[in-house]
């Protein structure tokens, strides 16, 4: 058991290394990367994006402005759109499905919800995140101390994004070791008991096992909506995309709550490419490791139908000892 976990806490590193030469993996779209950026030999594709942004009722009420009316039916206030991107309203149906961004820490009703958001600019996962976990709660203030809040949010993308309320932000590269060892010591600084062990120190290797071994996950909710910019060449899109859902993986495996005598409110909600690679995955590995495992695609109308994405909807964390390291990589 105890190589097992020691191999799984390792695991991030030894794979993570060898995809460094492709850092941008971590990153979703930039809000401008749907744009040709040669408008004079690709005019056609230009138009084709701009009618496309033009029809999409999702781009139109992320732009939409909302007014509230009081009893005479006078403006009392005209509130703008607070999403950063049009993607938060997937994460939006996907929790209206599911429901599990809402509701207290698997730990205990005490416990602040901790929640992750990988590959999160420019933001609007996180914008979601903060103001579903906090849903009948004041908004939370920056300078109201991490602990006291329903939740806290950690966001982390290689692009810089604005600030959000109610959430840490860091930028850096998921795939490097060091960024993630970044981010468990922030979610362990945040959490009620500072001494839990985590990587990043000169004994981290041994720290992460027992970090495994003891069932002290800190983690409630993984969020992954990181992509790797598309090529055009199907294997080699799909394969970056299952790269960085092992990797995601493997952050979860290493971070989720482990709950006594049920997981079920630990949940890992990831997005994909459709491929068999990506079913064997699901199969051998997510089937293994959580109670349930779901796949959302046609229920997200903000998911373009003509999209090869997909998202895997995982609860209940089984822990460590139901993680098959090799089949993630077979």
């Amino acid at each position: 058991m105890r190589a097992m976990a020691a191999f799984l806490a390792r695991g991030t590193r030894i794979k993570l290394q060898d995809v460094r030469s492709a850092p941008c993996w971590l990153c979703r779209r930039s809000l401008s990367s749907g744009l040709p950026q040669n408008s004079a030999s690709s005019g056609g594709s230009s138009s084709r994006y701009i009618a496309r942004q033009q029809r999409d009722p999702y781009v139109k009420l992320r732009r939409q402005t909302a007014s509230a009316k009081n009893g005479d039916d006078q403006a009392q206030a005209a509130l703008p759109s607070i999403y950063a991107s049009r993607a938060a309203y997937k994460l939006i149906q996907l929790d209206d499905i599911h429901g599990f961004l809402r509701g207290h820490s698997a730990s205990s009703r005490q416990t602040p919800r901790i929640i992750v958001d990988l590959g999160a600019a420019p933001g609007g996962w996180t914008q979601v995140a903060v103001e579903r976990s906090h849903a009948g709660a004041p908004a939370p203030d920056p300078a109201t101390s991490a602990r006291s809040r329903r939740a806290h949010v950690f966001a982390l993308d290689i692009l810089p994004m604005d600030a959000v309320a109610g959430a840490t932000v860091i930028q850096g590269d998921f795939l490097d070791a060091q960024v993630q060892a970044d981010l468990e010591r922030s979610i362990i600084g945040d959490s009620p008991n500072p001494s839990t062990p985590g990587c990043g120190t000169d004994d981290a290797e041994e720290d992460l096992s027992d970090l495994l071994l003891d069932g002290s996950g800190l983690v409630d909710v993984v969020l992954s909506d990181m992509m790797a910019p598309t090529t055009g060449n199907p294997i080699s899109d799909t394969e970056a995309s299952l790269e960085l859902c092992r990797s995601a993986m493997l952050f979860a495996a290493r971070n989720l709550r482990r709950p006594q005598p049920t997981p079920a409110k630990t949940m890992f909600v990831c997005k994909f490419f459709g491929s068999p690679a990506a079913d064997q995955f699901r199969r051998q590995v997510l089937e293994r490791a959580f109670e349930r495992v779901k796949v959302e695609k046609g229920r997200i109308g903000a998911s373009r139908k003509e999209s090869r994405e997909a998202f895997w909807v995982c609860q209940g964390y089984r822990g460590p000892q139901a993680v098959d390291v090799d089949a993630m990589y077979s």
